[in-house]
């Protein structure tokens, strides 16, 4: 009996070491509950009848049992008109249209009315000849009060047509503009303060782009209008004009308009190595509809400087790039390669104007020019109104941009009363009559023969 007590009591004792253990190691994880499943140990998931997935709400069809009020009832609609600054407009005509009736109200002296309509949907047109005919539709099925408030901002009919002109003809139809072929985002401001923005593709046969410009007082009214379009290079153009062009149709009524170049990519230049471009947006005197009247650019030599002898020399024309096609036979603008500058010399820009003849006496000139350096800073110049007639053609040299020191960063517009010459400038004197850059040179000693 000995031996077997022993072993006994070694069993028996080993066994009371831990009395709490009851099996092998359990993880850390909540009971097992039947109807929720493992729903506490992870909370976004269930069991559903042994289908695995996420929990979602229970399906109700109490929405379907109540419909909206509009469908029993009128509802009160409450409408406030402001203008494109937002104050009050008293006295405008208001269209609501229910599913009923048409009915006219006019807005009282807070710019408010107000009206019942059926059903739940209507229409709130405001139409006036002096502001863009506003057209609203009204949901009005969330209404739960029976009132519903909508407020109308409306803008001033567009009076002021803008054609954003194609860049050049095309050498195998030359009667045919090249159309835009890439969207133009535009935006402008007038100094009585219109402004805004948009998209169109441009071109000579599509509709031009029409703005509203405050045109009370046109020959005192600023106007700066900027186009770009995202196809290489820095394609921002800029027009600027200190008065407004317009024609008078059989009735002596003006419609007002202007002309800006579709930039270009001159793609024949890398634009890393594009000092600067210009674009040329001039036209003719109240001709700025249509497709006739084009000034561009004639044969020349655009870019001037100085040589070592005190006389006007010209860059070569291998740093001029007119387009980015070759079947580009009139350009409104150009770049000019910076390997071919002299970047310590000022630069006078000289533009000869090509225009087509016309029937009439002796026309102005309108619009400008725009300067863009490689980094698209624009800097903007306008023509002199006054054409210096020579008795044969029409054709005029434009100067709106001096260099200085063949950096753009240091571009100067030409003062206003020299930017029209006959002919570009051939000495010294001539050429610091015009460029405004700083230099040592004393005007008066100058003697032009």
């Amino acid at each position: 009996m000995g031996p077997v007590c022993i072993f006994i009591l070694v069993v028996s004792a080993a066994l009371s070491v831990d009395a709490g253990w009851r099996g092998p190691p359990q993880y850390n994880r909540p009971p097992y509950n039947y109807r929720q499943g493992y729903n506490k140990y992870n909370p976004g998931m269930h069991y559903n009848n042994g289908n695995y997935g996420y929990q979602s709400k229970r399906y109700s069809n109490k929405g379907l049992s109540v419909l909206p009020p509009c469908t029993t009832g009128s509802t009160r609609l409450e409408i406030g008109v402001v203008g494109p600054d937002g104050t009050c407009m008293p006295d405008v005509c208001v269209y609501v249209t229910d599913e009923s009736d048409s009915v006219s109200v006019t807005t009282n002296s807070l710019g408010l009315a107000a009206v019942n309509v059926k059903g739940c949907t209507a229409r709130v047109t405001v139409s006036n000849i002096e502001y863009e005919a506003k057209v609203l539709d009204i949901d009005l099925e969330s209404c739960e009060d029976g009132k519903q408030k909508v407020v109308l901002k409306l803008k001033k009919t567009c009076n002021f047509n803008i054609i954003f002109q194609y860049f050049g003809y095309n050498a195998e139809f030359d009667y045919l503009p090249v159309p835009s072929k890439h969207l133009l985002h535009y935006e402008y401001k007038s100094s009585s303060g219109a402004t805004g923005f948009g998209t169109t593709i441009g071109g000579c046969f599509t509709a031009p782009t029409c703005i509203y410009v405050n045109t009370e007082d046109p020959d005192n009214e600023k106007l700066k209008i900027s186009v770009s379009k995202s196809s290489g290079g820095n394609t921002i153009n800029v027009l600027e004009v200190s008065m407004l062009d317009y024609v008078e149709d059989e009735d002596g009524i003006p419609s007002y308009g202007a002309r800006v170049t579709i930039p270009s990519a001159f793609n024949k230049i890398d634009p890393e190595d594009v000092l600067f471009y210009i674009y040329l947006n001039v036209w003719l005197e109240s001709h700025f509809k249509g497709c006739d009247n084009i000034i561009c650019l004639g044969y020349g030599d655009y870019l001037l400087i100085i040589d070592d002898s005190g006389y006007v020399d010209h860059i070569d024309q291998d740093a001029v790039s007119k387009a980015d096609s070759s079947m580009t036979l009139k350009p409104m603008g150009f770049a000019v390669d910076k390997s071919y500058v002299d970047t310590s010399k000022d630069i006078l820009i000289c533009l000869p104007l090509k225009a087509e003849l016309v029937s009439y006496g002796y026309p102005y000139f309108e619009g400008g020019a725009a300067f863009v350096d490689y980094n698209g800073k624009v800097t903007t110049n306008e023509v002199n109104d006054y054409i210096n007639w020579n008795g044969d053609s029409y054709d005029e040299y434009f100067m709106p941009f001096c260099v200085c020191e063949g950096d753009p960063k240091k571009v100067k517009a030409v003062p206003h009363d020299k930017v029209m010459t006959r002919a570009c400038p051939v000495n010294k004197c001539e050429f610091y009559e015009a460029c405004p850059c700083p230099h040592s040179y004393d005007l008066g000693y100058c003697s032009v023969e």
